[in-house]
């Protein structure tokens, strides 16, 4: 080989390129114990990544619970976009991966859901493949048995070889394969506390059960704390080295939640636009509500069938009788309490509102 003319050949392929952010194929990773939230803040943050259209792969090696955490999501996003549950639910795309955990099926996973169109896909299966029944680490005692069989020193000397047989044709090609997704890549993780060797004693954190390669293109990488308030996401992103968490740029914090403050969609929209732009930080808003007078508008359109007033209708006299129907009719519903109405109502209120309002037009006929 004339390694000069392979240089030549590279360098034909390069260009020179200005700095820049792209948003395009983000690498997002979110851990935590089992029940802490981490499917329901997953699916968030790829509704409000992937931006108002878009489908949502998600590779379910969770027993096939993926639909109760997708459930939940559109119960979120119907409030706080103010569109049909199920518009959200039909955006999301499932692949159920059980055991053997092969790696290369996490790979077939994300070709599969690539081909269907998703513009993020959520793999819920990470730590999976790597240490539960027929992952990596299971497969890689298969080849220590066939190589050392039961002698345990034999079995210490040939763990790298082990390795070298089976990690790069099985999980070497899943990691290859997150970082080579045309798509957005959400990463969820397991978490354990972890054996520390230098302490004789187990760590009081926790942090992820993985292949510390799989975040090492990540944008983020989160903890997901369990709470009592429910609804995902309560998350870290600044645990001390070592405890598994990840932020790439510093203005990157300030558009995450802060203490005590729960993970939205509006998080994952802030993400997407200033990697996209970038725009300053200053300049992205990651307020949880819409625009009032557009979350007006959805519950005037939602309750057209109780004000009974024409689309375009303008004359003052009519949208004021529209306006007493609607309140009345939100009062005799208990969809608002008498101390409130229409004209009084927040952005921050509005979402429930809607909600409730829906949810009484779908449960019987309305008479104006």
């Amino acid at each position: 080989m004339n390694w000069k003319s392979e240089v030549d050949k590279f360098k034909a392929g390069m260009k020179i390129e200005n700095p820049s952010m792209s948003s395009s194929f983000l690498r997002i990773g979110y851990f935590g114990l089992t029940g802490g939230g981490k499917s329901v803040t997953s699916g968030i943050f790829a509704l409000g990544l992937t931006g108002p259209t878009g489908l949502i792969g998600w590779i379910d090696g969770e027993g096939r619970r993926s639909g109760y955490a997708i459930d939940e999501v559109a119960e979120l996003a119907a409030k706080y976009y103010g569109k049909p549950k199920q518009s959200f639910i039909d955006r999301f795309k499932v692949v159920h991966v059980d055991p053997p955990f092969n790696p290369l099926a996490g790979v077939a996973a994300i070709e599969t859901l690539e081909q269907a169109g998703c513009k993020t896909i959520i793999a819920d299966l990470c730590s999976q493949l790597w240490d539960s029944e027929g992952g990596y680490l299971d497969m890689k005692e298969d080849a220590l048995d066939r190589i050392a069989g039961s002698d345990d020193a034999k079995r210490q000397r040939s763990a790298a070889a082990a390795a070298a047989q089976v990690k790069p044709w099985t999980h070497g090609k899943f990691i290859s394969k997150v970082n080579s997704a045309k798509a957005h890549m959400i990463l969820v993780f397991q978490a354990k506390n972890k054996w520390n060797p230098k302490t004789n004693k187990v760590d009081e954190f926790v942090s992820p059960i993985q292949e510390s390669g799989l975040t090492r293109t990540a944008l983020i990488v989160g903890r997901v704390e369990c709470s009592d308030r429910g609804n995902g996401g309560y998350c870290t992103f600044q645990a001390p080295p070592g405890q598994g968490t990840k932020f790439t740029h510093n203005a990157i914090l300030k558009l995450l939640p802060q203490a005590n403050e729960q993970l939205t969609f509006a998080h994952g929209e802030a993400i997407a636009k200033w990697c996209g732009s970038p725009v300053p930080v200053s300049a992205i808003s990651t307020n949880v509500a819409p625009d009032i007078k557009a979350l007006k508008r959805v519950l005037w359109e939602t309750t057209r069938e109780v004000h009974c007033c024409v689309k375009g209708e303008k004359e003052k006299a009519i949208l004021d009788l529209g306006v007493r129907k609607l309140n009345q009719w939100m009062w005799d519903e208990s969809v608002i309490s008498d101390t409130e109405a229409w004209e009084t109502l927040t952005a921050e209120r509005l979402p429930d509102v809607i909600g409730k309002a829906k949810e009484k037009l779908e449960s019987k006929e309305v008479v104006p």
